[in-house]
């Protein structure tokens, strides 16, 4: 199997967004769309995944963009 790159990742994010914006109306901005599935993907952390309001959540959100910046540093391609 390849390694996986950033480039795999962020066409993966694309197909999610693609979804996303399928489901409902959505801005015609594709940066306010992504903020809006980042903020829906909090709301199902939340309901549904016991992530909590305070600590829980911004750990997560945190984390997540410490992993980008890591990925992006290891990528050859970046």
């Amino acid at each position: 199997m390849s390694e996986i790159t950033n480039k795999d990742r962020a066409s993966w994010a694309a197909d999610a967004l693609v979804a996303f914006k399928a489901s409902h109306q959505c801005d015609t901005d594709e940066v306010a769309n992504i903020k809006d599935l980042i903020t829906d993907l909090l709301h199902l952390a939340r309901r549904e995944h016991g992530v909590t309001m305070s600590d829980d959540l911004y750990h997560l959100t945190r984390s997540a963009a410490d992993m980008h910046f890591a990925e992006a540093i290891e990528d050859p391609e970046e």
